[in-house]
């Protein structure tokens, strides 16, 4: 995907087409709440992990719509070839992962 946006960007540039690669984190949506439950992650869970995550909550699908509304927009013009991590910080910055909690011990 990345060198297919790059390609797509480099050879309808001169058509003002422009190609930008938009790479999500881990959205909270409604599937991914069924499939959290069907893994035993109840909303406490989830509650739980989010300040786990380098900004503090889950990415939503508003996140991402937010991001393509500026790139197709007037003001993002002139951004082509682009790769955007819309991730909140997860792979983009150094040692930023999901930090999981350590399990507790009943001893």
């Amino acid at each position: 995907m990345l060198t297919l946006t790059k390609n797509i960007a480099a050879a309808y540039s001169h058509d003002f087409i422009r190609s930008n690669y938009l790479i999500p984190g881990w959205i909270l949506t409604d599937q991914e709440l069924v499939i959290q439950a069907k893994d035993g992650h109840d909303a406490a869970w989830l509650d739980a992990m989010a300040p786990n995550l380098p900004m503090g909550r889950f990415s939503t699908p508003e996140d991402s719509a937010y991001t393509t509304l500026f790139l197709v927009s007037d003001e993002g013009w002139h951004i082509n070839g682009a790769i955007i991590n819309n991730d909140g910080g997860m792979a983009t910055l150094p040692g930023a992962g999901m930090r999981m909690p350590r399990p507790t011990s009943d001893k």
